[in-house]
């Protein structure tokens, strides 16, 4: 991570001056790990032998992800949490929002519930710091499931596109950008990140109401992070078995090379979801769950 890029982010770190409230509709809790505070709820069948592990990709949030926490309950313990820095997580000064920090929060949260065996169920950039879980720790990751999942230099591509003007990339800009219009910025997200034509307003409910409680979106530290990125492929490479989700209404990721990922994945395969854009785990909740299932070792 560059100086520049590091000092940046520091503005995303900033301990908030108002208390948090995630009063929302899943009840929560804290867990403190080296480089800051999350916030994740536990739930499911107790004596399930696999947890499930759920992170929301932002702006959305643990509530966003309801339904399918529903459908995976009855068969496994499903734990889901806030990345640090987003949602309710809040991110230490520390915290360099880089693959291998993320990493190294989300084996913290494994060994502090004392989680044995897990599927991880991640999406978008934050299923790359799952990689480097799976690959530390096979004796605890049973299989993998990711949902629109590109390789890192597929990823540093794809963040290219999305970024206008490359304005949310640029240190310090981006930041101030995203303290002043977090709000403008996720429903323009939710517009380009959805199918055309679909009707985001129950997306952006959920997300503005977090923001109101105090939820954190810092994206622009997160996208510098992966620009400045030099992770190496070789410690993402992960045996388990996988499947990558991609929805085929994507037009963030109409140029990307879906199958790039699979060279981090051989024991990997990648299903296309005709009727779902960026969000598989909150758009296709039954055809994630599905996955989950498959990759399980019931």
């Amino acid at each position: 991570m560059s100086c520049c890029t590091s000092l940046a982010s520091y503005i995303d770190k900033i301990p908030s001056l108002r208390k948090l409230d995630p009063n929302l509709s899943i009840a929560s809790q804290w867990l403190t790990v080296e480089r800051g505070t999350i916030r994740y709820t536990r739930t499911g069948n107790r004596k399930a032998k696999e947890t499930v592990i759920l992170m929301p990709d932002p702006p959305n949030s643990i509530e966003h992800m309801q339904e399918l926490i529903s459908l995976l309950e009855p068969n496994f313990q499903v734990v889901a949490f806030d990345g640090l820095g987003f949602g309710f997580s809040s991110a230490a000064l520390s915290y360099d929002f880089s693959f291998e920090h993320n990493a190294d929060a989300i084996m913290q949260v494994l060994e502090q519930l004392s989680i044995k065996k897990a599927i991880l169920a991640l999406t978008c950039v934050s299923a790359l710091s799952g990689l480097i879980v799976a690959k530390k720790r096979p004796d605890i990751i049973s299989g993998l499931v990711f949902g629109q999942t590109p390789s890192i230099e597929e990823a540093k591509k794809w963040a290219k596109r999305v970024d206008f003007k490359g304005l949310i990339g640029t240190p310090f800009v981006g930041q101030v950008l995203l303290k002043l219009l977090k709000k403008s910025i996720s429903d323009l997200w939710f517009k380009n990140a959805l199918a055309r034509g679909t009707d985001r307003t129950p997306y952006l409910a959920k997300t503005l109401t977090s923001f109101q409680k105090g939820a954190r979106f810092s994206l622009a530290s997160g996208l510098q992070a992966l620009h400045s990125s030099k992770t190496p492929e070789s410690s993402m490479l992960a045996r388990q078995k996988a499947i990558v989700l991609w929805g085929k209404l994507d037009r963030s990721h109409k140029s990307t090379d879906k199958n790039a990922i699979l060279n981090l994945l051989p024991n990997g395969k990648i299903v296309e979801l005709e009727n779902c854009a960026h969000f598989p785990d909150i758009e296709a909740p039954k055809e994630f769950a599905k996955a989950i299932f498959e990759v399980s070792l019931q």
